[in-house]
């Protein structure tokens, strides 16, 4: 039985709607996962390296580079721009979310236990919730002379 020419349109344009459908929700989730993966960084002024060292670590006596350094490789795994992170930043709640664990915050915890392996550190990663925990893991104040 030969369909109608009104029917096979009509199937078409139901086919590419259904698609289209398709297609936009799958870009929707892209972006919408990418704003959580950035999380409260939106909106926030971007802080120099200078500043975060002066605004945060610099009274409690953290040597500059190894504070830096963390914060850069903080940066780095998460692909978010480190001017924008602050101490209490949470993992996977605040930044380097996702719908699901992130290849960021995995790539993040392998580079922990890289760290925590070459400083000798016996590190429970499961205890590293901020930026400020994950510099505090390997790194302290130096003593006041």
């Amino acid at each position: 039985m030969a369909e109608s020419p009104l029917f096979q349109w009509f199937a078409l344009i139901v086919g590419v709607a259904f698609l289209g459908t398709i297609i936009l929700g799958a870009l929707k989730m892209s972006a919408a996962e990418s704003r959580l993966r950035r999380g409260v960084t939106l909106g926030r002024r971007l802080l120099t390296a200078e500043e975060i060292y002066e605004l945060y670590f610099e009274q409690p006596g953290y040597l500059k580079q190894e504070v830096l350094l963390l914060w850069r490789e903080i940066a780095d795994a998460l692909e978010v721009d480190p001017g924008l992170l602050r101490p209490e930043d949470r993992f996977g709640d605040d930044i380097g979310g996702g719908f699901v664990l992130t290849p960021e915050l995995d790539t993040l915890s392998e580079w922990a236990a890289d760290r925590a392996s070459a400083q000798g550190l016996d590190l429970n990663l499961q205890t590293i919730k901020t930026v400020s925990d994950y510099k505090n893991a390997f790194t302290r104040p130096q003593p006041r002379t």
